[in-house]
C-alpha cells in the first residue's frame, strides 16, 4: 500500500465516519487496513469502501479497538479520591468513554463521596456512545464490581446488569478531539489509555486543548503507561497531573 492509497482510505474514513485518522498511529492504521483487505487488491478495496458503509464502519472499529472495563486499575480510583477538588459542584470530562464503563465507575465513586457533579463522557463512535447511554452490561462485570455496588447501582435483568440512578448526572456524546472544540469549565479530565492511539507529534495540541478545558488547578488523568510531558502540567501522582 503506497502513500496515495493510504491517504485516499483516510479521506474516505473521514468523510463517512467523521474521524481524522491521520492523527492516529500510522502503524496501527496500516495494520488494520492490511487485515481488512487481505484478499483484495488495495485499489479494489478502496472502491469497495466508497460504496459499502459496512466495510467503512468495520475498518473504523478495527482501528479504534480498545479494552475497557469497570474500575480498570482500581488503585487509580482510590488515588483520585484523595485529589478531587473541594468544590460545591464538580464537572468531569471522560475522554474516549467507549461503552461507558469508565464514566459509570467514576460516577459510582462520586456518589459514594456524596459529591454534586456532572460528567460529560465523549467518544468518536456513535455506536459506543449509544451503548454507553443504554448502560446494559453482561454478567462478567461481577468480577470488577463488588456485591454492594451491584445492589446499589445496578438492576439485575435477564440480559445482564442495567445501570440505575447514575445516568442523570452523565451526558454521553460524540466528540472528535482534533476537530471539535474543547469542552470548557472542567475540573477533572479522565483521558486514560487514549493518548497511546495517537502519534506523539499530536500530544502538544491535545495538552493545549485539555489545558484550555480545565479550570484553575484542574486535574488531567492518564493511563499507567502514559506520561504528560508538558510545562502546562505538574505531576501530583503516578497518573494524575495538575494544571499550572
Amino acid at each position: 500500500m503506497n502513500r496515495s492509497q493510504l491517504r485516499e482510505i483516510l479521506d474516505i474514513l473521514h468523510e463517512k465516519v467523521g474521524v481524522e485518522f491521520i492523527h492516529y498511529h500510522k502503524d496501527a492504521v496500516i495494520n488494520a487496513i492490511t487485515k481488512e483487505c487481505v484478499n483484495d487488491d488495495v485499489d479494489d478495496y478502496i472502491e469497495q469502501l466508497k460504496i459499502n458503509d459496512n466495510l467503512v464502519n468495520r475498518l473504523a472499529s478495527k482501528i479504534l479497538v480498545g479494552v475497557t472495563r469497570f474500575f480498570r486499575n482500581p488503585q487509580f480510583f482510590e488515588t483520585l479520591k484523595q485529589h478531587i477538588p473541594h468544590k460545591g459542584f464538580l464537572r468531569f470530562w471522560v475522554v474516549g468513554c467507549a461503552t461507558g464503563e469508565e464514566a459509570y465507575s467514576l460516577a459510582i465513586i462520586l456518589e459514594e463521596l456524596g459529591c454534586n457533579y456532572k460528567i460529560i463522557a465523549t467518544d468518536v463512535s456513535m455506536d459506543r456512545v449509544v451503548q454507553a447511554h443504554v448502560g446494559l452490561y453482561g454478567n462478567g462485570i461481577v468480577s470488577d464490581i463488588s456485591k454492594e455496588r451491584l445492589e446499589r447501582f445496578f438492576i439485575r435483568t435477564s440480559r445482564g446488569y442495567q445501570v440505575k440512578g447514575l445516568r442523570h448526572n452523565i451526558t454521553f456524546k460524540t466528540h472528535e478531539l482534533f476537530e471539535d472544540d474543547a469542552i470548557e469549565d472542567i475540573d477533572v479530565i479522565l483521558c486514560r489509555n487514549v493518548l497511546v492511539y495517537f502519534d506523539h507529534f499530536n500530544y502538544d495540541y491535545l495538552y493545549d486543548k485539555f489545558y484550555s478545558s480545565l479550570n484553575d488547578e484542574g486535574l488531567l488523568c492518564v493511563g499507567q503507561i502514559e506520561q504528560v510531558k508538558s510545562s502546562l502540567f505538574e505531576k501530583v501522582d503516578e497518573c494524575i497531573y495538575r494544571k499550572i
